[in-house]
């Protein structure tokens, strides 16, 4: 079995990343301690966090056995041949960019029909946010929430 470190790990994410957005500037970061690796990946706007998510969840080299702490080594393939990634796990965030923030606001004001939201305030869920999201089923939320559910729904 030929292991990969969490460094090398990186690298070829960092690669993928580039090859499938090659306009969006990706940060992929690994962290080393006592008994592990991890990796976060992040970004601004650009594509959805699921799209993301299919490319970096092969590396990751465990994945929950049960609803407990334990996680299982799992054997990756790498150009056909198996490996294990020593990176226990790929954690990938998406970050909203201030203008799109701004935008989404704008726009959520004007279909909650009032003057300016506030980012925590609960509201009942506008029409906006079904229609970005068909598959939203909450029936109020936070602007917050709906700003995070329209902006991934867009990327995708």
């Amino acid at each position: 079995m030929r292991y990969i470190s969490a460094k090398d790990t990186a690298a070829l994410i960092r690669k993928d990343l580039k090859a499938d957005f090659p306009g969006i500037k990706f940060s992929v970061r690994t962290n080393t301690y006592s008994g592990g690796a991890s990796i976060d990946v992040e970004w601004t706007d650009g594509p959805a966090l699921s799209t993301v998510e299919a490319i970096t969840n092969p590396y990751q080299g465990k994945a929950p056995v049960d609803q407990t702490d334990h996680a299982a080594t799992v054997t990756g393939d790498f150009d056909g041949e198996a490996v294990h990634y020593l990176a226990d796990h790929v954690f990938a965030r998406r970050q909203i960019s201030e203008d799109t923030k701004e935008a989404l606001v704008a726009e959520l004001a004007a279909a909650l029909n009032v003057s300016a939201v506030e980012t925590g305030k609960s509201y009942p869920t506008p029409e906006l946010v079904y229609t970005a999201c068909p598959n939203y089923r909450y029936d109020q939320g936070t602007a917050y929430e709906f700003i995070n559910a329209i902006s991934e729904a867009r990327a995708a």
